[in-house]
Protein backbone atom coordinates (compact mmCIF):
# COMPACT_ATOMS: atom_id res chain seq x y z
CA UNK A 1 0.00 0.00 0.00
CA UNK A 2 2.67 2.33 0.79
CA UNK A 3 4.24 2.04 -2.92
CA UNK A 4 1.11 3.06 -4.58
CA UNK A 5 0.79 5.82 -2.02
CA UNK A 6 4.14 7.21 -2.88
CA UNK A 7 3.79 6.57 -6.80
CA UNK A 8 0.75 8.30 -6.13
CA UNK A 9 1.95 11.69 -5.09
CA UNK A 10 5.26 11.34 -7.28
CA UNK A 11 2.76 11.50 -10.67
CA UNK A 12 0.69 14.65 -8.38
CA UNK A 13 3.87 16.13 -8.25
CA UNK A 14 4.89 15.74 -11.94
CA UNK A 15 1.52 16.62 -13.17
CA UNK A 16 1.62 19.75 -11.58
CA UNK A 17 4.74 20.42 -13.06
CA UNK A 18 4.09 19.83 -16.45
CA UNK A 19 0.63 22.29 -16.33
CA UNK A 20 2.84 25.29 -15.56
CA UNK A 21 3.34 27.93 -17.73
CA UNK A 22 4.50 30.41 -15.58
CA UNK A 23 7.08 29.74 -12.38
CA UNK A 24 10.31 30.15 -11.42
CA UNK A 25 13.29 27.66 -10.34
CA UNK A 26 14.15 27.23 -6.53
CA UNK A 27 17.64 25.45 -5.06
CA UNK A 28 18.73 25.06 -1.88
CA UNK A 29 21.29 22.75 0.80
CA UNK A 30 20.03 22.28 4.27
CA UNK A 31 21.19 20.55 7.34
CA UNK A 32 19.71 18.89 10.40
CA UNK A 33 18.90 16.06 12.55
CA UNK A 34 17.15 13.08 11.39
CA UNK A 35 15.20 10.72 14.33
CA UNK A 36 15.08 7.35 13.19
CA UNK A 37 12.56 5.01 14.79
CA UNK A 38 14.64 2.23 17.10
CA UNK A 39 13.10 -0.68 15.49
CA UNK A 40 13.82 0.82 11.98
CA UNK A 41 13.73 -2.29 9.65
CA UNK A 42 16.59 -0.54 7.09
CA UNK A 43 19.48 -3.02 6.37
CA UNK A 44 16.73 -6.36 8.02
CA UNK A 45 18.74 -6.79 10.82
CA UNK A 46 16.47 -8.84 13.24
CA UNK A 47 19.04 -10.51 15.26
CA UNK A 48 21.31 -7.91 16.85
CA UNK A 49 18.26 -4.81 17.61
CA UNK A 50 21.26 -2.29 18.39
CA UNK A 51 22.45 -2.77 15.30
CA UNK A 52 20.47 -0.37 13.09
CA UNK A 53 20.86 2.92 11.72
CA UNK A 54 20.72 5.20 14.43
CA UNK A 55 19.39 9.03 14.96
CA UNK A 56 22.45 11.43 13.33
CA UNK A 57 23.04 14.80 11.64
CA UNK A 58 21.13 15.02 8.11
CA UNK A 59 22.68 16.88 4.98
CA UNK A 60 20.79 17.73 1.45
CA UNK A 61 20.46 19.59 -1.29
CA UNK A 62 16.76 20.91 -2.83
CA UNK A 63 15.75 21.71 -6.34
CA UNK A 64 12.01 23.18 -6.44
CA UNK A 65 9.79 24.69 -8.75
CA UNK A 66 7.24 27.42 -8.27
CA UNK A 67 4.71 25.83 -10.51
CA UNK A 68 1.27 27.69 -9.99
CA UNK A 69 1.45 31.11 -8.04
CA UNK A 70 -1.77 31.78 -7.18
CA UNK A 71 -3.50 34.70 -5.65
CA UNK A 72 -2.92 34.34 -2.09
CA UNK A 73 -0.83 31.09 -2.49
CA UNK A 74 2.04 29.30 -4.42
CA UNK A 75 1.95 25.88 -4.82
CA UNK A 76 5.20 24.27 -6.20
CA UNK A 77 7.15 20.81 -6.72
CA UNK A 78 10.26 19.54 -5.07
CA UNK A 79 12.80 17.10 -5.65
CA UNK A 80 15.59 15.98 -2.18
CA UNK A 81 18.87 13.71 -2.28
CA UNK A 82 19.60 13.72 1.34
CA UNK A 83 22.22 11.94 3.22
CA UNK A 84 21.80 11.18 7.04
CA UNK A 85 25.39 10.26 9.09
CA UNK A 86 24.41 7.29 10.96
CA UNK A 87 26.19 4.63 12.99
CA UNK A 88 24.78 1.68 13.88
CA UNK A 89 25.11 0.06 17.80
CA UNK A 90 25.41 3.31 20.56
CA UNK A 91 27.70 5.26 18.16
CA UNK A 92 30.46 6.67 20.09
CA UNK A 93 29.53 6.41 23.52
CA UNK A 94 29.25 2.60 23.88
CA UNK A 95 31.15 -0.84 24.19
CA UNK A 96 29.20 -2.18 21.05
CA UNK A 97 30.69 -2.85 17.74
CA UNK A 98 29.73 0.48 15.61
CA UNK A 99 29.84 0.72 12.04
CA UNK A 100 29.56 3.81 9.82
CA UNK A 101 25.56 3.00 8.23
CA UNK A 102 24.91 6.23 5.86
CA UNK A 103 21.13 6.60 5.38
CA UNK A 104 20.33 8.03 1.71
CA UNK A 105 17.28 9.58 1.03
CA UNK A 106 15.40 10.45 -2.42
CA UNK A 107 11.87 12.36 -2.31
CA UNK A 108 9.67 14.49 -4.07
CA UNK A 109 7.49 17.07 -2.26
CA UNK A 110 4.41 19.29 -2.84
CA UNK A 111 3.97 22.44 -0.95
CA UNK A 112 1.76 24.98 -0.37
CA UNK A 113 3.17 28.68 0.66
CA UNK A 114 1.21 31.59 1.68
CA UNK A 115 2.56 34.37 0.02
CA UNK A 116 0.59 37.36 0.70
CA UNK A 117 3.67 38.40 3.21
CA UNK A 118 6.63 38.98 1.21
CA UNK A 119 9.35 38.69 4.14
CA UNK A 120 8.07 35.55 5.76
CA UNK A 121 6.34 32.89 3.79
CA UNK A 122 4.46 29.73 5.86
CA UNK A 123 3.82 26.49 4.36
CA UNK A 124 2.78 23.25 4.55
CA UNK A 125 4.30 19.95 2.63
CA UNK A 126 3.89 16.33 1.79
CA UNK A 127 6.13 13.97 0.11
CA UNK A 128 6.94 10.49 -0.89
CA UNK A 129 10.05 8.75 -1.81
CA UNK A 130 12.32 6.04 -0.49
CA UNK A 131 15.69 5.63 2.46
CA UNK A 132 18.33 3.06 1.68
CA UNK A 133 21.52 2.23 3.79
CA UNK A 134 24.74 1.63 2.22
CA UNK A 135 27.53 0.19 4.79
CA UNK A 136 30.22 -2.35 5.80
CA UNK A 137 28.46 -3.52 8.86
CA UNK A 138 28.23 -7.16 9.04
CA UNK A 139 24.81 -6.81 10.56
CA UNK A 140 23.48 -5.10 7.74
CA UNK A 141 22.94 -5.73 4.11
CA UNK A 142 22.03 -2.67 1.38
CA UNK A 143 18.05 -2.46 1.48
CA UNK A 144 16.22 0.38 0.90
CA UNK A 145 12.39 1.03 1.92
CA UNK A 146 9.24 3.56 0.77
CA UNK A 147 9.10 6.63 3.25
CA UNK A 148 6.15 8.67 3.57
CA UNK A 149 5.77 12.08 5.58
CA UNK A 150 4.10 15.65 5.90
CA UNK A 151 5.71 19.16 7.45
CA UNK A 152 5.05 22.85 8.50
CA UNK A 153 7.99 25.68 7.97
CA UNK A 154 8.57 28.94 6.84
CA UNK A 155 10.72 31.00 4.01
CA UNK A 156 12.31 34.21 5.43
CA UNK A 157 13.91 36.50 2.62
CA UNK A 158 17.35 38.09 3.14
CA UNK A 159 17.58 39.92 0.76
CA UNK A 160 18.21 39.93 -2.80
CA UNK A 161 17.30 36.35 -4.34
CA UNK A 162 18.38 34.66 -1.02
CA UNK A 163 16.24 32.78 1.15
CA UNK A 164 16.32 31.12 5.03
CA UNK A 165 13.94 27.84 4.97
CA UNK A 166 13.12 25.77 8.47
CA UNK A 167 11.50 22.72 8.40
CA UNK A 168 10.08 19.94 11.07
CA UNK A 169 8.52 16.90 9.45
CA UNK A 170 6.90 13.73 10.42
CA UNK A 171 7.72 10.55 8.91
CA UNK A 172 6.99 7.11 8.40
CA UNK A 173 9.83 4.38 7.51
CA UNK A 174 8.82 -0.11 7.79
CA UNK A 175 9.67 -0.86 11.11
CA UNK A 176 9.64 -4.52 12.46
CA UNK A 177 6.40 -4.69 14.29
CA UNK A 178 4.78 -2.08 11.08
CA UNK A 179 5.50 1.38 10.41
CA UNK A 180 7.61 3.98 13.07
CA UNK A 181 7.57 7.37 12.98
CA UNK A 182 10.54 9.84 11.69
CA UNK A 183 11.15 13.40 12.79
CA UNK A 184 13.27 15.48 10.99
CA UNK A 185 14.34 19.36 11.77
CA UNK A 186 15.83 21.33 8.83
CA UNK A 187 17.41 24.49 8.60
CA UNK A 188 18.80 25.94 4.80
CA UNK A 189 20.01 28.44 2.64
CA UNK A 190 18.80 29.05 -0.90
CA UNK A 191 18.57 30.94 -4.11
CA UNK A 192 15.70 31.18 -6.71
CA UNK A 193 16.19 32.15 -10.42
CA UNK A 194 12.99 34.14 -12.62
CA UNK A 195 11.01 34.73 -9.75
CA UNK A 196 8.89 37.82 -10.74
CA UNK A 197 9.64 41.01 -8.54
CA UNK A 198 6.93 41.86 -5.84
CA UNK A 199 4.18 44.05 -7.51
CA UNK A 200 4.18 48.00 -6.82
CA UNK A 201 1.78 49.10 -4.07
CA UNK A 202 -1.18 50.88 -5.67
CA UNK A 203 -1.24 54.00 -6.56
CA UNK A 204 -4.28 55.88 -4.90
CA UNK A 205 -5.86 58.03 -7.23
CA UNK A 206 -6.30 61.56 -5.88
CA UNK A 207 -10.22 62.99 -6.77
CA UNK A 208 -10.61 66.74 -7.02
CA UNK A 209 -13.70 68.03 -4.75
CA UNK A 210 -17.41 68.01 -6.26
CA UNK A 211 -17.03 71.87 -6.60
CA UNK A 212 -13.95 71.78 -8.72
CA UNK A 213 -14.93 69.49 -11.34
CA UNK A 214 -17.88 71.41 -11.99
CA UNK A 215 -16.01 74.22 -12.61
CA UNK A 216 -13.68 72.16 -14.99
CA UNK A 217 -17.03 70.89 -17.08
CA UNK A 218 -17.90 72.37 -20.37
CA UNK A 219 -20.96 74.61 -20.45
CA UNK A 220 -23.67 75.04 -22.47
CA UNK A 221 -21.63 77.03 -25.82
CA UNK A 222 -18.61 74.34 -25.53
CA UNK A 223 -16.50 76.93 -23.29
CA UNK A 224 -15.21 75.64 -20.28
CA UNK A 225 -16.19 78.27 -17.39
CA UNK A 226 -13.12 80.16 -16.07
CA UNK A 227 -12.09 78.90 -12.75
CA UNK A 228 -11.74 81.80 -9.95
CA UNK A 229 -8.20 82.43 -8.79
CA UNK A 230 -7.38 80.66 -5.67
CA UNK A 231 -6.95 83.78 -2.59
CA UNK A 232 -4.04 84.89 -2.24
CA UNK A 233 -1.78 82.93 1.19
CA UNK A 234 -1.62 85.19 3.86
CA UNK A 235 1.74 85.60 4.90
CA UNK A 236 3.11 84.35 8.08
CA UNK A 237 2.67 85.72 11.51
CA UNK A 238 6.32 86.88 12.64
CA UNK A 239 7.83 84.05 15.38
CA UNK A 240 7.90 86.53 18.19
CA UNK A 241 10.81 87.19 20.10
CA UNK A 242 11.80 84.49 22.61
CA UNK A 243 12.02 85.58 26.12
CA UNK A 244 14.13 86.89 28.24
CA UNK A 245 15.43 84.20 30.43
CA UNK A 246 16.54 86.15 32.97
CA UNK A 247 15.19 89.10 33.13
CA UNK A 248 17.38 90.16 36.54
CA UNK A 249 20.23 89.34 35.06
CA UNK A 250 21.52 87.56 37.88
CA UNK A 251 22.50 84.85 36.40
CA UNK A 252 20.02 82.30 37.62
CA UNK A 253 17.57 81.31 34.51
CA UNK A 254 16.59 78.05 36.29
CA UNK A 255 14.16 78.06 39.35
CA UNK A 256 14.58 81.92 39.50
CA UNK A 257 11.81 82.95 42.88
CA UNK A 258 12.33 86.34 41.98
CA UNK A 259 12.57 86.61 38.18
CA UNK A 260 12.42 90.49 37.93
CA UNK A 261 14.69 91.20 41.31
CA UNK A 262 18.39 89.91 41.43
CA UNK A 263 19.77 87.97 43.52
CA UNK A 264 22.00 88.71 46.44
CA UNK A 265 25.50 87.22 46.27
CA UNK A 266 26.28 87.24 50.03
CA UNK A 267 27.31 83.01 50.59
CA UNK A 268 22.97 82.49 52.15
CA UNK A 269 20.82 81.24 49.94
CA UNK A 270 22.10 82.41 46.89
CA UNK A 271 20.52 79.80 44.80
CA UNK A 272 16.69 81.10 44.88
CA UNK A 273 17.39 84.73 42.95
CA UNK A 274 15.45 86.54 45.21
CA UNK A 275 17.55 89.68 47.58
CA UNK A 276 18.07 88.82 50.85
CA UNK A 277 20.14 89.14 54.09
CA UNK A 278 22.21 87.32 56.07
CA UNK A 279 20.41 87.06 59.34
CA UNK A 280 21.86 88.45 62.27
CA UNK A 281 21.48 85.18 64.29
CA UNK A 282 24.09 83.45 61.56
CA UNK A 283 26.41 86.45 61.41
CA UNK A 284 26.40 86.74 65.30
CA UNK A 285 26.98 82.99 65.82
CA UNK A 286 29.97 83.06 62.78
CA UNK A 287 31.40 86.00 64.19
CA UNK A 288 31.81 84.01 67.44
CA UNK A 289 34.88 82.06 66.03
CA UNK A 290 36.78 85.18 65.96
CA UNK A 291 37.20 84.44 69.97
CA UNK A 292 38.96 81.08 69.30
CA UNK A 293 42.56 81.14 71.06
CA UNK A 294 45.27 78.62 70.43
CA UNK A 295 48.37 77.97 72.50
CA UNK A 296 51.83 79.11 71.63
CA UNK A 297 53.09 77.21 68.38
CA UNK A 298 50.23 74.60 69.11
CA UNK A 299 47.10 73.39 67.14
CA UNK A 300 44.94 71.84 69.29
CA UNK A 301 41.63 73.40 70.21
CA UNK A 302 41.21 74.00 74.23
CA UNK A 303 38.34 73.73 75.87
CA UNK A 304 37.40 77.83 75.72
CA UNK A 305 37.97 77.71 71.91
CA UNK A 306 35.32 74.51 71.35
CA UNK A 307 32.95 77.01 73.35
CA UNK A 308 33.36 80.07 71.40
CA UNK A 309 32.86 77.26 68.06
CA UNK A 310 29.52 76.22 69.45
CA UNK A 311 26.59 78.61 68.07
CA UNK A 312 28.98 78.94 64.19
CA UNK A 313 28.69 74.61 64.84
CA UNK A 314 24.71 74.94 65.51
CA UNK A 315 24.19 77.05 62.55
CA UNK A 316 26.23 74.79 59.91
CA UNK A 317 23.73 71.87 61.62
CA UNK A 318 20.66 73.33 61.36
CA UNK A 319 21.46 75.55 57.81
CA UNK A 320 22.85 72.62 55.64
CA UNK A 321 23.02 75.18 52.72
CA UNK A 322 25.63 77.26 53.44
CA UNK A 323 29.07 76.78 53.21
CA UNK A 324 31.54 78.55 54.81
CA UNK A 325 35.33 79.06 54.60
CA UNK A 326 37.62 78.72 57.17
CA UNK A 327 40.23 81.44 57.34
CA UNK A 328 43.51 81.00 59.14
CA UNK A 329 45.70 83.88 60.09
CA UNK A 330 49.49 83.54 60.75
CA UNK A 331 51.02 85.37 63.70
CA UNK A 332 52.21 89.10 62.92
CA UNK A 333 55.64 88.05 64.34
CA UNK A 334 56.27 84.63 63.19
CA UNK A 335 54.71 84.68 59.95
CA UNK A 336 54.25 80.68 60.45
CA UNK A 337 51.47 80.11 57.29
CA UNK A 338 51.84 76.61 57.78
CA UNK A 339 50.50 76.76 61.34
CA UNK A 340 47.82 78.48 61.02
CA UNK A 341 46.45 75.80 58.21
CA UNK A 342 47.17 73.83 60.52
CA UNK A 343 44.71 75.12 62.94
CA UNK A 344 41.99 75.75 60.21
CA UNK A 345 42.28 72.29 59.55
CA UNK A 346 41.42 71.11 63.33
CA UNK A 347 38.61 73.85 63.54
CA UNK A 348 37.16 72.15 60.00
CA UNK A 349 37.45 68.31 61.52
CA UNK A 350 36.17 69.65 64.84
CA UNK A 351 33.36 70.56 62.74
CA UNK A 352 33.00 67.43 60.87
CA UNK A 353 33.27 64.98 63.69
CA UNK A 354 30.35 66.86 65.17
CA UNK A 355 28.54 65.85 62.28
CA UNK A 356 29.24 68.57 59.38
CA UNK A 357 29.35 67.40 56.01
CA UNK A 358 33.31 68.12 55.01
CA UNK A 359 31.87 69.66 51.23
CA UNK A 360 30.57 72.48 53.82
CA UNK A 361 33.95 73.58 54.87
CA UNK A 362 36.58 75.11 52.72
CA UNK A 363 40.15 76.17 54.34
CA UNK A 364 41.91 80.01 53.11
CA UNK A 365 45.20 80.96 54.45
CA UNK A 366 44.43 85.08 55.09
CA UNK A 367 46.95 88.00 55.42
CA UNK A 368 49.27 87.80 58.75
CA UNK A 369 47.52 89.12 61.33
CA UNK A 370 47.38 92.12 62.47
CA UNK A 371 46.41 94.18 65.74
CA UNK A 372 42.68 93.30 65.35
CA UNK A 373 42.90 90.28 63.17
CA UNK A 374 42.28 87.07 65.36
CA UNK A 375 44.07 83.48 64.43
CA UNK A 376 40.38 82.10 63.20
CA UNK A 377 37.48 83.43 61.48
CA UNK A 378 34.42 81.72 59.83
CA UNK A 379 32.87 83.67 57.10
CA UNK A 380 30.05 82.40 54.13
CA UNK A 381 31.84 81.69 51.51
CA UNK A 382 30.53 83.65 48.06
CA UNK A 383 30.91 82.00 44.56
CA UNK A 384 32.86 83.93 42.35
Amino acid sequence: MIFVVRFGVLAAVLAVSSSAHAGWLELSGFTGVDSLPKTVKLGNNTDYPEQRPQTGPEFGVRAGWIAVPLSHFELGVEAELTMTASWTGYGFEGSRASDFAPVFGYRGNLVLRYADEPRIKPYVLVGAGGAGVLTNSPYLADTADPQLYYGIGAVVALGGDFDLRIDARQGWLPTESGEGATYELLLGVGTSFGRPPPPPPPVIEEKLPPALVAKALPTGDGAPDEATPPAPTPPPAPTPPPPDADPDHDGITTNDACPNDAETVNGFEDEDGCPDAVPAAIVNALDGARAVKFEPKRVRLTDAATKALAPALEVLRTHPRLHVDVIAHAAADDHDADLAKKRADAVRWHFVEEGVPEDQLAIVVGKPAGADDPPIELTLHVAR
